[in-house]
């Protein structure tokens, strides 16, 4: 049996523990009532029903300073004799049980004590003591009813989250929070679950579809679609979860996806997510996503190049004004790509790449770096440092070159090795011959050492051509 947070818990979760085990026992008749509420509504008479559940039941969506009010009436305690005459009817009907002493030792072990008051604690373990079970009851039943104001889930699990985000980030506590959290259905929480989950794409999944309508789990949604290689089965079961995304019109009517894509029927159903956000909600990733895919060739607008452009700088233009951080240096790649276009301008590109640089974007920061070159070489190294230690194997090299230029071979030697840590293999050959120069310039054999031991590790990955220019270079 889960423990019950009882400063966490409506009366929906209340009842239905206890009627769920009637049910089990054999005690229908306390069942058969109103969903969720069929311990409290089918067990006490109907004058409590009209001056007190039936407004809890339709405040139960209202909201949170409507319900404070119906628990303020319930402070002045006018309610506790009938809410005793249920806690007699309900001990009478679980008596009846087979397991019923059992039962109460669960229910007892399921309080957490420091939620209770002082005096609710100690009447609680005075009618065990003396096997009153009525009085017990009633003091759980009361409880739930007194903190009815912050037991709604949206509060609760607002609360859960909040105490998460003040907790050390990654730890096994702050998981269990926002786990919690996004039970109780937090969308926020639900997200941030689903992202500290993101090397199980299927837990990951079922979180976000949980907050399929929040705009930020569906576009986590599409993005899981567009890079996620899911299975057939699983894109057919997100078709049907997000079926209300399927915008027809003639824009989308228009959109193909490219034969080379891998899985083209994921893609699409990502690019019609974005078409839907961007469509509903100022979402500046659904912007930028469209806009990437278009640039990029993934999907295009049926048989015309200047149509396909001018949606790509449209989505981009839209998504940099809403602040994405990535659309200023997709927009400055297509003009890049583009300089025949009638928006060209060297300045304007030089102040996206700039822009989203300086806001931290990884490879802006390179790209920018790179223009930076040839005529502001202390503000090149500047951006592309930051891009190498953002783990760009791309600046990695790059800075490498710049360090050998300047004969500072210790940190050419050192960035060329970040580059293959990263990724780019092909700096191997670089770092090589740099270690053979130094052998040469210094008559120290460490470095030819050096050279065969990093040729020798990364043989396998390398070209041909590189395998041997290296094995004629490299002193047998």
């Amino acid at each position: 049996m889960d423990k019950i947070y009882y400063d966490c818990i409506n009366l929906k979760k209340f009842s239905k523990t206890i009627s769920d085990y009637l049910h089990n026992n054999g005690q229908k008749k306390i069942c058969n009532v109103r969903r969720y509420f069929s311990t409290l509504l089918g067990c006490i008479n109907e004058d409590v029903k009209e001056s007190y559940l039936n407004r809890i039941l339709k405040y139960l969506s209202s909201s949170t300073a409507q319900s404070i009010a119906i628990i303020d009436d319930f402070n002045d305690g006018i309610y506790d004799k009938n809410l005793m005459k249920f806690a007699n009817i309900l001990s009478t009907e679980l008596q009846k049980t087979e397991d019923f002493n059992i039962f109460i030792k669960k229910l007892d072990d399921m309080i957490i004590v420091p939620y209770l008051s002082i005096e609710e604690y100690n009447n609680l373990k005075e009618c065990l003591n003396n096997k009153d079970y009525d009085n017990y009851l009633f003091i759980l039943i009361k409880h739930t009813f007194k903190t009815y104001k912050i037991s709604l889930p949206n509060i609760s699990s607002q609360r859960m989250l909040e105490e998460a985000l003040t907790i050390y980030f990654d730890t096994e506590f702050q998981k269990r929070l926002i786990s919690e959290s996004a039970k109780l259905g937090n969308h926020q929480a639900i997200i941030l679950f689903g992202n500290l989950n993101y090397s199980n794409p299927q837990v990951s999944l079922n979180y976000y579809l949980k907050a399929k309508k929040n705009k930020i789990a569906l576009w986590e949604i599409g993005y899981m679609l567009e890079t996620g290689n899911l299975t057939q089965e699983v894109v057919e079961l997100i078709k049907k979860e997000i079926d209300f995304c399927i915008i027809k019109d003639s824009f989308i009517n228009n959109i193909v996806v490219d034969k080379k894509v891998k899985n083209p029927e994921s893609l699409k159903l990502a690019f019609q997510i974005y078409y839907y956000i961007s469509s509903n909600f100022e979402y500046s990733k659904a912007f930028n996503s469209i806009g990437k895919l278009l640039l990029n060739g993934s999907v295009s607008y049926k048989g015309d190049n200047k149509i396909t452009n001018k949606y790509i700088k449209q989505y981009l233009l839209n998504a940099i004004k809403l602040g994405n951080i990535n659309a200023p240096r997709l927009l400055a790649t297509y003009f890049l790509g583009n300089p025949k276009d009638e928006d060209y301008n060297e300045s304007y590109i030089m102040e996206l790449l700039r822009n989203s640089a300086d806001m931290g974007e990884i490879d802006a920061n390179y790209e920018y770096g790179m223009l930076l070159k040839q005529k502001k070489l202390k503000q090149s190294r500047k951006y592309l440092m930051y891009a190498a230690e953002q783990k760009n194997s791309s600046a990695c090299y790059e800075l490498a070159q710049m360090f050998e230029l300047k004969g500072d071979y210790k940190n050419a030697c050192e960035y060329s090795k970040r580059a293959i840590y990263y990724g780019r293999v092909s700096a191997v050959y670089d770092l090589c011959l740099m270690y053979i120069e130094l052998a040469n310039s210094t008559k120290q054999k460490v470095y030819i050492f050096k050279a065969t031991q990093m040729f020798d590790k990364y043989k396998k990955y390398l070209t041909p051509d590189i395998i041997e220019k290296l094995s004629e270079i490299i002193p047998k």
